[in-house]
């Protein structure tokens, strides 16, 4: 495996997770659990900023579209 498919790889594998905490605290804020959201934004936030994704409605999926 090459350098670049093993960044690529890696990079899936943080989308992967990115979209699972993103799901895990909706699922956390619907039972009213509002602990660490402030951590879970401000993450997000810097995932959100690593990859140039722009919070505009309409572009929260832009890129190359593997998420």
């Amino acid at each position: 495996m090459g350098n670049l498919q093993m960044i690529e790889g890696l990079c899936s594998i943080c989308e992967e997770l990115a979209r699972l905490v993103r799901v895990m605290a909706e699922r956390l804020a619907q039972l009213g659990d509002t602990s660490m959201s402030d951590e879970i934004a401000a993450a997000d936030a810097r995932y959100r900023a690593v990859l140039g994704i722009d919070d505009a409605p309409g572009n929260s999926e832009q890129g190359d579209g593997r998420r």
